[in-house]
């Protein structure tokens, strides 16, 4: 049976824990290529296989490389805030009609300053889990 095949990126790994070297933000050369049977975001194109435009254009959606400090940041902050809200609100006023609305006035507080708080002292977890952790 005939197998399509399609190319992918071998070092596509995101890591949350450090900034982007410059080789990670250098353009691919054609040998950090290798041949893959194609996914099926791949479609036929005359008699060669190409990506499909519409995974093409999600693609270019996606913010830069030197931004993951901040979505990281942004992400972790909204949903560890979320949570907080929810498990101490219901702690110290129980679940009633006015429940949610208790939520969303302490997130409005709780989730500015998480995101303050997870930039301050992301590089210092960095470090603690740079002397606790082997790197191999």
């Amino acid at each position: 049976m005939f197998m399509p095949l399609g190319i992918f990126r071998e070092d596509c790994k995101i890591n949350l824990y450090k900034a982007p070297s410059r080789r990670d933000l250098a353009v691919p050369r054609l040998a950090d290529y290798r041949a893959r049977p194609a996914a099926p975001d791949c479609c036929m194109h005359g008699s060669r296989w190409m990506p499909d435009p519409r995974s093409v254009a999600v693609a270019r959606w996606k913010l830069h490389a030197r931004t993951t400090p901040f979505v990281f940041a942004f992400f972790m902050a909204s949903i560890m805030a979320m949570l907080m809200c929810l498990v101490i609100t219901a702690a110290n006023a129980g679940i009633d009609g006015q429940f949610p609305a208790r939520v969303l006035s302490a997130y409005c507080l709780a989730m500015p300053t998480a995101f303050c708080c997870v930039l301050v002292v992301r590089p210092l977890v960095v470090r603690l889990v740079a002397l606790t952790v082997h790197p191999h």
